[in-house]
């Protein structure tokens, strides 16, 4: 209902990106080095054996990440096995097997892995049910079931698989004791929550307690047998042992059962259990029911066996905690890792303590105050140096960065990644022979390290040494065995060079190392596809599609290949199978469609044909015609026929043309393309290529469940004429709306249009209400086979009409308005019924309520607590799915979660508002960017946001405007139209009130101090009120920035200002912003030939007619924004000279601007000079725009005068 942006949701990179361990480790050879005196491996390992059990664990993570810069790599590992082999602490030495395992898969040792993982205990194997719904109920039957389960999943029935926990599958990873991932991408909705349940079997002898250790990412609940035996609710990274569980059973085979669950951050499920018993031996366990005991499990005090070594940390020091903290990936203690190194950091900023914080904080500013804090103590250190000309480089400060790699070197010139900075920085200056001559010296001196071979590699390619580049690929997979990511760039090269033959080869090495990787395999059948071989990619697939029968990915391949060997019902019958996977697939559904029968269509008699053109010769794009036909049953559902021709008039025609695309919800929708071709004089060319992407978000917190189907325009030609058909069903077993349906056709596009026809087809007994404005088109209204069908029709249409700061466009454009709803009594009366079941509290939210508003009498400060509680305990996140777009979530569910979107925070707003005895209701709005409409007929698809109101104090509250206070409503909510609908179901349309200019100040106070010389102290406080403090608030958030971001403010008009200090008085909600500042500027005055000297006024404000309005005309009012107050005040006092003249005074009052420029002089040596500019509408009237803009021209030819000193 809201927003839209596209999300790339290939499986294979979010599994990559999402599987991906935090650091990562780049091993090198022992041939070709020299002796490196920074080398801290040797002393590492010699750490290893230290007695403190702390300070062994953090050791294990040093050793994996400096093993890069090493000659000694092998000696590490060799270290932590023998320690890994004699470790008693069981939480240690699955830190130390977690290492190992990852030295392993860099190392291409495989083989060495599973006798790890079989020591470590991790479970064998799991019978794996989902995904499910996040909120899917594990019932007891579940607990001890003969199986295999079934269950109703998300939105298709999924059936218990069997899954070994290494190798085989897909489901789990290979890293680094990651046994227990599932990939919840194969759900149907990826964007959704998801749960799965996961079920193995172990053995106990019934006399030794036994350890479970586990590792989860948002929820797990964990039981044994029937009895449930721990729950847990926390965001981290999943990690061996962050939670450990002993218990005792009796004798025989036991069921462990385990629900995941994923947040709203990650949408992979994820696990890590291992079960040994007391001694540390693995217990044994299989995917096969041995037995149906029931027998409950004693749970045993964990202190009585084990000290968790979260807990040794606590008591070593904020810094040992943190660096625990970190390895485990706990994040959620009563302090955060960064607060604990920030703690070290200011009793010992040793060098380990600010790597932490370096790769804790991407901010540079922060990272170069660490730095150079650092330095403080250790001024020679080559690393911090070098980190210091990485952020130069990083803000292309490129001489900066280059000196500080030089200053590296001078203090040791065998710090080998100062040179590669230094090379970075040359290839950046686009310097490529120097920066390639000193990298490739860099590699003869210390050998096949991979960041140098990787530099040369990106030199190569920039220089066009294929050959180099090619040898220096290999090199970098003999020493990083299992990196996709350089597999990969050799798979690009090899396709960049044409070497079919190499690629071949390539192709067949990879799947012989990695059969398991579906996503090389693929790549492989595609490959083999396209050079002529399908039948062997055929059998290629074939072979693993009995594997993994339920890959959609495999599946489609599949099915693309047979289509080549024209095997139409085999490919069809796989097409099917991916649709029922996952019926969302965005590259299927017209293949089907073009092998299947379509039947009679219901819009077949109302195609038209192409029109003689009469509307200007000289647009680049011209639609020819645009016809819609819909088509509604009597449940509300409907059918969407389009018919569009478009034409390439002129030469940039081309480039704005570059496609088209329509969005559809494909869980309640099918979209279908009729006819996609270009005719080219007597040719025509048939478009074949689609592409889907979903509208979704993450990085944006935005999810919907909309799907852009898009149709690429290739190689256009002017005289082009593309025809486009395609159709948009619902296909749900109901109208999500209920009865309700209706629609907001705008009759205006971005091209020029002929002919723009919408036909509504509905039962004639079904009565609706429908409005045009600014528009007269013909109207066709017939009675045919028990349908009214109505047919309005416009031509000749020019493009839609922008100006700068205009309203919003929507105003003046032609469109049709159509609702089944009678009044706005009955759309708030239906919205009532829709919402009103979510508003209810449980007694949790209830007790929040409670301790929120305890003691308070006076409403409207239980009105403040309650949406700051909102505002600050609940992110934003819009989630647009279905009815969702308009129905809340429950409200406990939003609390609990602590996100939601805009009608979910609303809604939680409202409901706690009345629980504290505050009457509030849920307003939905149309934001004033949207324009106003017509408030005839009551029309749902009017409204794009939802807010709360309180009416007692006529307040509308925004949950979504995280820096807002009560009284400081976003400008897009003000003069808004907003139904509001109590909790009685009444419904009340209101125009949001729009706020007064003296509530949304900005007021400079200064005090400037000139000498004789014109060197300047200045001082002054800065106030900001209304819509002005919530950006002001979120600008003044940045920890540690305050002088810096005070400093920006003034400088704008100050030029040379330089701060000495500022402070922030207050930015706490409910409160105007005020800060302080003193500064200096070393010449404000300026010599003028006579000897006297000016003072500019510019300081005083900018100039207003350049900004506002620089045209001398407009075709639409000019839109100013919130009215608005700016004020400035300045006591000036020169010491050593006189002021001898000074500007006459302005006042301008007017129906659109109020200014007031005043001069008061005190004394020959004081000034007092009033500023105010007040904007009291929030625009411009186009008959008042001449005046407006002579009033800012006289407002900026007096800031542009001087005061005269002598």
């Amino acid at each position: 209902m809201f927003f839209a942006t596209h999300i790339n949701s290939n499986l294979k990179e979010v599994q990559l990106r999402l599987f991906q361990i935090p650091f990562i480790l780049l091993l090198t050879t022992l041939a070709g080095f020299s002796e490196n005196k920074s080398d801290e491996i040797p002393e590492l390992v010699k750490r290893l054996t230290s007695e403190n059990q702390i300070e062994r664990a953090v050791t294990l993570t040093e050793l994996y990440e400096k093993s890069h810069y090493s000659e000694h790599t092998l000696q590490a590992v060799h270290a932590i096995e023998k320690e890994f082999k004699h470790m008693k602490n069981q939480e240690l030495k699955a830190e130390a097997g977690t290492v190992l395992i990852e030295f392993y898969r860099q190392l291409g040792a495989l083989e060495k892995i599973p006798p790890i993982i079989q020591e470590l205990g991790f479970i064998s194997g799991w019978q794996v049910l989902g995904p499910l719904k996040s909120d899917h109920h594990v019932s007891e039957q579940w607990l001890l079931d003969k199986g295999p389960l079934k269950a109703e999943g998300l939105n298709r029935e999924v059936q218990e698989t069997a899954v070994p926990a290494y190798g085989g599958q897909e489901f789990f990873t290979r890293g680094a004791g990651h046994f227990g991932y599932y990939n919840a991408n194969l759900a149907l909705f990826p964007n959704q929550l998801v749960s799965a349940v996961f079920r193995s079997w172990f053995y106990s002898d019934g006399k030794t307690p036994i350890r479970l250790g586990l590792g989860w990412h948002h929820r797990l609940q964990v039981w044994i047998n029937k009895s449930p035996i721990f729950k847990g609710k926390v965001d981290q990274i999943p990690h061996v042992d962050q939670k450990v569980v002993f218990f005792k059973i009796k004798k025989g085979w036991h069921q462990i059962s385990l629900r995941t669950e994923s947040s709203s951050d990650d949408m992979l499920l994820g696990f890590y259990a291992r079960l040994t018993n007391v001694n540390g031996q693995p217990v044994q366990s299989t995917m096969v029911r041995k037995s149906r005991r029931s027998k409950k499990p004693s749970i045993l005090n964990s202190n009585d066996f084990e000290t968790p070594l979260i807990e040794m940390a606590g008591k070593q020091g904020p810094k040992q905690l943190a660096g625990i903290m970190l390895q485990k990936e706990i994040t959620q203690l009563e302090h955060t890792p960064k607060n604990l190194l920030k703690e070290a950091f200011q009793q010992q900023p040793d060098k380990w303590t600010t790597e932490k914080l370096l790769q804790l904080d991407e901010n540079p500013n922060k990272r170069w105050a660490y730095l150079s804090k650092y330095l403080e103590t250790h001024p020679e250190d080559a690393w911090a140096l070098s980190e210091l000309g990485r952020i130069s480089l990083s803000q292309a400060r490129f001489w900066e960065a280059r000196q500080y790699a030089q200053r590296a070197l001078k203090t040791d010139p065998e710090y080998w990644q100062a040179v590669l900075l230094e090379c970075n920085t040359l290839s950046h200056m686009n310097l490529y022979g120097e920066a390639l001559r000193k990298t490739e010296e860099l590699h003869q001196k210390m050998g096949d390290i991979p960041w140098i071979l990787m530099d040369l590699c990106d030199l190569y390619d920039q220089m066009g040494l294929d050959t180099k580049m090619d040898h220096t690929l290999n090199k970098i997979r003999s020493v990083r065995h299992s990196s996709d990511k350089f597999n990969e760039r050799r798979i690009q090269y090899l396709i960049k060079k044409e070497q079919t033959e190499k690629l071949n080869a390539f192709f067949r090495e990879l799947v012989r190392e990695k059969p398991d990787n579906l996503s090389i395999l693929i790549k492989y059948a595609h490959f083999l596809k396209a050079n002529g071989e399908p039948v062997k990619a055929e059998n290629l697939l074939r072979e693993k599609v009995e594997l993994f029968p339920e890959n959609p990915y495999l599946l489609k391949e599949l099915g693309q290949v047979q289509l080549a060997l024209q095997n139409k019902p085999a490919a069809l019958e796989n097409f099917r199978n991916v649709m029922t996977i996952d019926p969302q697939n965005p590259e299927i559904e017209k293949l089907i469609q073009l092998y299947e029968s379509e039947d009679d269509a219901f819009y077949a008699k109302y195609r038209q044909t192409a029109q003689e053109i009469t509307i200007g010769s000289k647009d680049g794009v011209r639609v020819n015609l645009h016809n819609t036909v819909k088509k509604i049953s009597s449940s509300g559902q409907s059918s969407v026929y389009y018919q569009i021709i478009y034409e390439i008039a002129e030469e940039q025609g081309i480039k704005e043309l570059a496609g088209h695309s329509f969005s559809y919800a494909p869980l309640r929708q099918r979209a279908e393309i009729i006819k996609a071709e270009v005719i080219r004089e007597n040719e025509t060319i048939l478009l074949s290529h689609f592409n889907r992407a979903r509208l979704s978000n993450p990085s944006y917190r935005m999810y919907y469940d909309l799907v852009a189907y898009q149709i690429p325009f290739p190689n256009l030609q002017v005289g082009d004429r593309i025809y486009l058909e395609y159709r948009v069903d619902d296909i749900g077993p109901k109208n999500i709306y209920g009865s309700y349906f209706g629609d907001l056709v705008y009759f205006k596009d971005n091209y020029p249009t002929q002919k723009l026809s919408y036909t509504l087809i509905l039962p004639k007994d079904l009565k609706f209400n429908y409005r045009i404005e600014n528009m007269e088109p013909v109207l066709k209204q017939t009675i045919s086979e028990g349908n009214a069908i109505y047919e309005w029709e416009l031509n000749e249409i020019s493009i839609i009409e922008t100006e700068p700061m205009m309203p919003a466009p929507e105003t003046q454009l032609p469109y049709l308005s159509y609702s089944s709803f009678e009044s706005w009594h009955d759309m708030a009366e239906w919205y009532h019924q829709l919402i009103d079941e979510q508003l209810k509290l449980d007694p949790e939210t209830v007790q929040i309520v409670r301790s929120l508003v305890d003691g308070v009498q006076d409403q409207r400060e239980i009105v403040k607590r309650i949406h700051e509680f909102v505002i600050t305990h609940t992110r934003y996140v819009a989630l647009e799915f279905g009815i969702h777009g308009y129905k809340p979530y429950q409200v406990n569910q939003v609390c609990s979660r602590q996100f939601g979107d805009c009608k979910d925070k609303a809604s939680l707003l409202v409901a706690m508002l009345r629980e504290a005895g505050v009457e509030a209701s849920i307003a939905i709005v149309r934001t004033s960017d949207r324009g106003q409409i017509a408030r005839e007929p009551a029309n749902l698809s009017y409204f794009n946001h939802a807010i709360a109101y309180v009416p007692k104090f006529e307040l509308f509250l925004d949950g979504t405007a995280e820096y807002s206070g009560i009284d400081e409503l976003p400008e897009m909510d003000q003069g808004a139209e907003a139904l509001v609908v109590d909790r009685e179901g009444q419904g009340q349309l209101m125009t949001i009130p729009v706020s007064r200019a003296d509530s949304n100040q900005q007021t400079r106070q200064m005090h400037i101090r000139i000498n004789r010389s014109g060197q300047s102290e200045l001082s002054g406080k800065l106030f900001f009120s209304g819509v002005h403090a919530p950006f002001m608030r979120r600008y003044m958030e940045g920890e540690g920035n305050v002088d810096e971001r005070i400093s920006q403010l003034l400088t704008y008009q100050i030029p040379g200002f330089k701060l000495k200090k500022a402070d922030i008085l207050s930015r706490e909600l409910n409160q105007p912003i005020e800060c302080s500042f003193d500064g200096e500027v070393q010449q404000l005055l300026v010599e003028k030939t006579d000897g006297s000297y000016a003072l500019p006024l510019g300081l005083i404000a900018p100039e207003y007619l350049p900004l506002l309005a620089p045209t001398a005309e407009r075709d639409f009012p000019l839109l100013i924004g919130i009215p608005e107050s700016n004020q400035t005040q300045i006591l000036l006092q020169c010491h050593g000279r006189e002021i001898i003249k000074i500007p006459e005074n302005l006042v301008i009052t007017a129906y659109d601007i109020n200014l007031t420029i005043e001069f008061e002089l005190k004394s020959p040596h004081e000034l007092l000079i009033h500023y105010q500019l007040t904007f009291p509408k929030r625009q411009v009237r186009i008959a008042d725009y001449e005046a407006f803009r002579s009033n800012l021209s006289l407002h900026d030819k007096k800031i542009k005068q001087e005061l005269i000193l002598k």
